[in-house]
Protein backbone atom coordinates (compact mmCIF):
# COMPACT_ATOMS: atom_id res chain seq x y z
CA UNK A 1 0.00 0.00 0.00
CA UNK A 2 0.95 3.61 -0.29
CA UNK A 3 2.73 4.64 2.89
CA UNK A 4 2.33 7.99 4.61
CA UNK A 5 6.00 8.91 4.10
CA UNK A 6 5.67 8.09 0.40
CA UNK A 7 2.68 10.40 0.20
CA UNK A 8 4.70 13.17 1.84
CA UNK A 9 7.49 12.70 -0.70
CA UNK A 10 4.98 12.80 -3.57
CA UNK A 11 3.37 15.95 -2.14
CA UNK A 12 6.78 17.65 -1.85
CA UNK A 13 7.69 16.63 -5.40
CA UNK A 14 4.36 17.87 -6.74
CA UNK A 15 4.76 21.16 -4.89
CA UNK A 16 8.25 21.60 -6.30
CA UNK A 17 7.00 20.89 -9.83
CA UNK A 18 3.90 23.10 -9.36
CA UNK A 19 1.64 20.13 -10.05
CA UNK A 20 -2.09 20.66 -9.70
CA UNK A 21 -4.47 18.41 -7.74
CA UNK A 22 -5.07 16.13 -10.72
CA UNK A 23 -1.35 15.61 -11.33
CA UNK A 24 -0.86 14.80 -7.67
CA UNK A 25 -3.83 12.41 -7.60
CA UNK A 26 -2.53 10.61 -10.71
CA UNK A 27 0.89 10.10 -9.16
CA UNK A 28 -0.57 8.94 -5.84
CA UNK A 29 -2.98 6.56 -7.61
CA UNK A 30 -0.12 5.11 -9.66
CA UNK A 31 1.86 4.24 -6.55
CA UNK A 32 -1.21 2.71 -4.88
CA UNK A 33 -1.27 0.02 -7.59
CA UNK A 34 0.31 -3.16 -6.25
CA UNK A 35 3.88 -3.42 -7.54
CA UNK A 36 3.23 -6.95 -8.81
CA UNK A 37 0.53 -5.77 -11.20
CA UNK A 38 1.70 -2.21 -11.95
CA UNK A 39 4.17 -3.04 -14.73
CA UNK A 40 2.08 -5.75 -16.44
CA UNK A 41 -0.94 -3.43 -16.29
CA UNK A 42 0.97 -0.57 -17.90
CA UNK A 43 2.49 -2.83 -20.56
CA UNK A 44 -0.97 -4.19 -21.42
CA UNK A 45 -2.43 -0.69 -21.56
CA UNK A 46 0.33 0.54 -23.87
CA UNK A 47 -0.06 -2.55 -26.06
CA UNK A 48 -3.80 -1.96 -26.39
CA UNK A 49 -3.29 1.68 -27.33
CA UNK A 50 -0.65 0.73 -29.90
CA UNK A 51 -2.84 -1.99 -31.41
CA UNK A 52 -6.00 0.12 -31.57
CA UNK A 53 -4.98 3.80 -31.83
CA UNK A 54 -8.00 4.90 -33.87
CA UNK A 55 -10.50 3.37 -31.45
CA UNK A 56 -9.45 5.61 -28.56
CA UNK A 57 -11.62 8.67 -27.98
CA UNK A 58 -10.22 12.15 -27.51
CA UNK A 59 -9.42 12.96 -23.89
CA UNK A 60 -12.20 14.50 -21.87
CA UNK A 61 -11.15 17.23 -19.43
CA UNK A 62 -11.51 16.21 -15.77
CA UNK A 63 -14.39 18.59 -15.09
CA UNK A 64 -16.43 16.96 -17.84
CA UNK A 65 -15.57 13.51 -16.46
CA UNK A 66 -16.96 14.52 -13.08
CA UNK A 67 -20.16 15.82 -14.65
CA UNK A 68 -20.63 12.64 -16.72
CA UNK A 69 -20.52 10.19 -13.86
CA UNK A 70 -20.31 11.40 -10.29
CA UNK A 71 -20.45 7.81 -9.06
CA UNK A 72 -16.81 7.23 -10.09
CA UNK A 73 -14.27 7.47 -7.31
CA UNK A 74 -11.43 9.95 -7.63
CA UNK A 75 -9.01 7.10 -8.36
CA UNK A 76 -11.31 5.78 -11.10
CA UNK A 77 -11.60 9.25 -12.64
CA UNK A 78 -7.83 9.69 -12.47
CA UNK A 79 -7.27 6.33 -14.13
CA UNK A 80 -9.74 7.12 -16.92
CA UNK A 81 -8.15 10.48 -17.58
CA UNK A 82 -4.65 8.95 -17.41
CA UNK A 83 -5.58 6.38 -20.03
CA UNK A 84 -6.95 9.10 -22.26
CA UNK A 85 -3.80 11.19 -21.87
CA UNK A 86 -1.59 8.19 -22.68
CA UNK A 87 -3.61 7.58 -25.85
CA UNK A 88 -3.30 11.24 -26.84
CA UNK A 89 0.46 11.17 -26.23
CA UNK A 90 0.79 8.02 -28.33
CA UNK A 91 -1.14 9.62 -31.21
CA UNK A 92 1.14 12.66 -30.97
CA UNK A 93 4.23 10.45 -31.12
CA UNK A 94 2.89 8.62 -34.14
CA UNK A 95 2.14 11.92 -35.89
CA UNK A 96 5.69 13.18 -35.16
CA UNK A 97 7.19 9.95 -36.46
CA UNK A 98 5.13 10.18 -39.63
CA UNK A 99 6.24 13.79 -40.21
CA UNK A 100 9.89 12.90 -39.66
CA UNK A 101 9.72 10.01 -42.11
CA UNK A 102 8.16 12.29 -44.75
CA UNK A 103 10.95 14.87 -44.38
CA UNK A 104 13.75 12.50 -45.45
Amino acid sequence: MFRQDGETIVNRLCAELHADELDTAIIQAYFRIDEKIRLPFLRRLIQEVQNHPTEVAQPTPPNELEMKDESLSIDEQVELYRQQLLAEKKRGSQASSAKESDVG
